[in-house]
């Protein structure tokens, strides 16, 4: 039975593991690899923004007088497309964890008590993979 799988690419960090254009880092390329038709890919971003408490009023990058959202500046999807494949998907893939201690200048990466809270409600399997599943995290 084929499944609509989704791997929420949560941001890794880890010396080794820099992606390469458009910087897609290893831990999500080795997920989809293992699979014989490819999983849709979201970020931590896109499933932010589906979540009715991350829903952006205006724009998410709004210089020079605004903020720009670190949370949302990543999303691959619309608000529409990113709740669309959420609602589609039978299996969810985390890749997550951070190694490497530092201040996150264009991103936030998502942990796992966040990924918790955001997924609460989504009754479907949910996999754990990357630094946080094999050696633990700074982000746990």
């Amino acid at each position: 039975m084929a499944r609509n799988r989704t791997i929420i690419d949560c941001y890794t960090d880890e010396p080794a593991g820099l992606g390469v254009p458009p910087f897609l880092g290893v831990w999500a390329r080795y997920v989809a690899g293992g699979y014989r038709d490819l999983p849709n890919y979201l970020t931590i971003d896109d499933l932010r923004l589906a979540n009715k408490k991350y829903k952006p009023k205006k724009h998410k990058i709004d210089p020079p007088h605004g903020k720009t959202d670190k949370g949302l500046i990543n999303a691959t999807r619309s608000y529409k497309q990113s709740k669309k494949i959420i609602k589609n998907t039978d299996q969810f893939i985390f890749v997550a964890g951070l190694q490497t201690p530092g201040k996150y200048l264009s991103t936030k990466p998502g942990s796992l008590s966040e990924i918790k809270r955001l997924t609460k409600n989504i009754e479907v399997p949910k996999i754990l993979t990357g630094p946080a599943a094999e050696y633990g995290s700074q982000t746990c």
